[in-house]
């Protein structure tokens, strides 16, 4: 995030010579801006993704239960 906004200044100092400068470096910074927001758009959906697929894993539990000796219970849930 910190680099875009560098690159997005560095470039208005150095195209700052006339008008069609400012606009060019307004649109380099606008497209720098739109390409890390995607990113940062993609990395949410692949968590959200993640954490949905975790979600949907069976979750099973085992249990003995030693109570009545000599014999072992096992309970699944």
């Amino acid at each position: 995030m910190w680099t875009t906004a560098i690159a997005g200044i560095v470039l208005t100092i150095a195209l700052l010579v006339d008008y069609a400068g400012i606009v060019a470096a307004a649109q380099i910074e606008a497209t720098m801006g739109t390409l890390v927001i995607a990113g940062l758009a993609f990395a949410q959906v692949r968590e959200m993704r993640q954490s949905r697929l975790a979600h949907e894993r069976p979750h099973i539990i085992v249990d003995t239960d030693h109570t009545r000796r000599p014999d072992v219970y096992i309970k699944v849930r």
